[in-house]
Formats: C-alpha cells, sequence, structure tokens
C-alpha cells in the first residue's frame, strides 16, 4: 500500500499513466473545492489488488484527503491519507 501526498495530479493524468499494476489507486486531486492555488496538491492511495478495499467518502472544503477501507481476515481498517491547504495565496 501507497500513501502519497503532494503528488500533482489533475484530471488530465490517468491513474494508468501511474504504472502501478495491480494497484486499485484512490485519488482526490487539487481542485477549487479544495485549495485557491492552481498547481502541486493532491493525495492517492495505491491499494494491492489482492486487498479487498473500498472508498469512504468524506468531503471537507480545504482538505485533501481519501480514506479507505480495507477488509483483512475478516477485521476492518480505515485508512486515510490527507493534507490541509493554506488559503493564503502566494
Amino acid at each position: 500500500m501507497l500513501l502519497i501526498t503532494e503528488s500533482w495530479l489533475n484530471a488530465n493524468i490517468n491513474s494508468a499513466e501511474l504504472g502501478l499494476t495491480d494497484y486499485t489507486i484512490y485519488r482526490c486531486d487539487r481542485s477549487e473545492q479544495t485549495s485557491v492555488h492552481g498547481k502541486g496538491g493532491g493525495v492517492f492511495v495505491a491499494v494491492r489488488n489482492v486487498l479487498p478495499s473500498s472508498q469512504i467518502d468524506i468531503n471537507i472544503n480545504n482538505i485533501e484527503q481519501i480514506f479507505v477501507c480495507l477488509n483483512l481476515n475478516g477485521c476492518k481498517f480505515l485508512i486515510g491519507c490527507s493534507t490541509r491547504i493554506e488559503q493564503r495565496p502566494f
């Protein structure tokens, strides 16, 4: 499993371009809802396909975040990756 901040991904970049075969990619790209800054930011979680996982949707403005539920041997784990964006322009 990978948890990445400052991914710099956007709608023009397909998850397949990351080259992480055998992984499910959950991502939160920088957007107008998360930041006044146009470039940078974003987070993603990559989970091996052999691990049962699903995204948990929690939307909070000004925070780029992804939460993923893993179900391993009957136990559920909540994994999160987030970053708070400072709202001041550079």
